[in-house]
């Protein structure tokens, strides 16, 4: 099942690629407030599964990229717990966490 959006976007593509000379002119719009609340969302988002795909490369492992990471609500918790601790490490000590040479204690 496709998303309405993508089902017309296709639409566009379809007639645009059908008939080249058509021409197509778009007007942006940016609600400031949502987008950046929404870009903080992802942010923090994408950090917690960072935190996972550092603990599975701790564990020996080779997952996927970070945007394929999926956290479910158990492991949120102990995620977000890594990404707690994982800021409060000095400079040093998070370039070892990132090469899987610290490992988090959780409490």
């Amino acid at each position: 099942m496709h998303d309405p959006s993508r089902l017309k976007l296709d639409s566009i593509v379809t007639v645009l690629y059908e008939r080249p000379g058509l021409k197509l002119e778009l007007t942006g719009y940016v609600d400031e407030q949502q987008d950046r609340e929404k870009l903080k969302d992802r942010m923090f988002d994408h950090k917690i599964k960072t935190q996972k795909r550092l603990a599975l490369i701790q564990d020996g492992l080779s997952p996927a990229p970070v945007e394929q990471i999926q956290v479910n609500a158990d492991e949120y918790p102990v995620y977000l717990q890594h990404l707690s601790e994982a800021a409060t490490l000095g400079p040093k000590q998070k370039d070892q966490y990132a090469a899987g040479r610290v490992e988090l204690s959780l409490q």
